[in-house]
């Protein structure tokens, strides 16, 4: 996904991944031990973008950054069989949605 939709202090280029992570979880800071809050960075902003898009389109859908049901609707629309299966297993699903009935 090359299209990016951000408010305001985005950049025209890629970044550059950092050379090292900060390993652990989250925290919100501590004045008394001036310990800084987690800062997640555009590494984590543009990844998390990529995956929700990366879901997005493989179910088929145009990726849309106005509409906030599109994440939901996809995981919907992957997880949706568009057969029934039988419990003796008597057809197949072909890759082009076509079925085979078997005896």
């Amino acid at each position: 996904m090359d299209q990016f939709s951000w408010t305001s202090n985005s950049s025209g280029t890629q970044w550059e991944l950092p050379a090292s992570f900060s390993i652990g979880y989250p925290t919100e800071g501590d004045i008394s031990t001036l310990t800084h809050p987690t800062r997640p960075g555009s590494t984590w902003f543009v990844g998390m973008y990529q995956e929700i898009a990366a879901v997005i389109t493989y179910a088929g859908l145009s990726f849309n950054p106005s509409d906030v049901t599109q994440l939901l609707t996809a995981i919907q629309e992957i997880c949706n069989p568009t057969f029934e299966l039988r419990e003796d297993g008597s057809f197949e699903l072909r890759e082009d949605g076509s079925f085979e009935m078997r005896n």
